[in-house]
């Protein structure tokens, strides 16, 4: 399988370990087959941007409590090793270029995950730009499903980082920057920041 979508089921797979462990079910993954066409990508990559200078700006004032405090979601969650590797910046100025360009997705996450890819056409079927059918949606995907668009997989061969937004529901949803790192064993997920959340 291609190294990519081990990484992207990776992080699928802890998302829905946490439905299994809150509400017994499984979550059905509605994956973007085109990413970049939804807006917002904009907004999105000047938010890691932000960010972005943000982490650098902690790792020369690691023990400064105002400059860990604009560190935004979830990043207290980080392990201490991944904030303070500076190895992880030049991938983040990778996924920022990478943002900018179309890619697509396919169908080639593991077996164990409930995934349903979305191209353009079905797409605008429940989301027109103007208005959101989340009740068509949730009709034709289940209760328990989301809205998956990824960013590219960006990797050095040993740290592997991506953006992800998850919708829910009309003011359900997060845009994460997501992170591997790869052992003896393979990638394991490291951790999430979370940019924004609705």
């Amino acid at each position: 399988m291609d190294e990519k979508y081990v990484i992207y089921s990776g992080y699928l797979q802890v998302v829905n370990k946490g439905y299994i462990e809150h509400i017994k079910e499984n979550c059905v993954f509605v994956v973007k087959a085109a990413p970049t066409y939804e807006e917002g990508v904009d907004e999105d990559i000047a938010q890691i941007n932000i960010s972005l200078n943000d982490w650098k700006t902690y790792t020369r004032n690691i023990n400064n409590e105002a400059v860990k405090a604009t560190l935004g979601l979830f990043w207290w969650k980080i392990p201490d090793s991944l904030k303070k590797d500076t190895l992880w910046f030049p991938l983040m100025d990778r996924l920022l270029e990478s943002m900018k360009k179309k890619h697509y997705v396919k169908n080639s996450f593991t077996s164990d995950l409930h995934v349903s890819l979305l191209t353009y056409n079905d797409y605008t079927r429940y989301f027109d730009g103007h208005s959101y059918d989340w009740g068509a949606f949730k009709e034709n995907f289940g209760r328990y499903s989301e809205l998956v668009d990824f960013s590219d997989v960006i990797s050095d061969g040993k740290r592997a980082i991506f953006f992800c937004t998850e919708h829910y529901h009309d003011l359900g949803g997060s845009g994460n920057i997501v992170f591997f790192y790869k052992d003896a064993s393979g990638w394991k997920y490291a951790g999430i920041w979370s940019l924004w959340m609705s």
